[in-house]
């Protein structure tokens, strides 16, 4: 692959992640039903984010995993814990520094 080609890759799919993370904040947290007579809750848009945010570490694009980290450590939301524990293993260096970086974030 060219390095011109990794590059819209990376970009595309670390765009496609925070925009999606971005619609999630922007829509409402409750669903009204047809009959308007009823309100259910569904999950929150940070919480639905932050679900997105720890799915996104393990993406196959390295690059998308470490702006996940950085963006979980940047939230500092203790539910990301486990899945930033898991990124730990990661293949790439640059991933599991900043998810050491994202982890001593989230510990302050």
């Amino acid at each position: 692959m060219s390095p011109f080609t990794v590059f819209v890759r990376t970009l595309m799919k670390t765009s496609a992640v925070f925009l999606g993370a971005g619609i999630i904040f922007l829509n409402p947290s409750l669903d009204w039903s047809a009959s308007r007579a009823a309100v259910t809750a569904r999950q929150s848009p940070s919480e639905a984010a932050l679900d997105a945010l720890i799915a996104a570490l393990k993406d196959s694009d390295g690059d998308v995993r470490r702006h996940a980290a950085a963006a979980l450590g940047a939230i500092g939301n203790p539910r990301a814990v486990p899945g930033l524990i898991d990124a730990l293993k990661d293949a790439e260096a640059k991933v599991r520094e900043r998810v050491v970086i994202a982890l001593g974030e989230i510990g302050d």
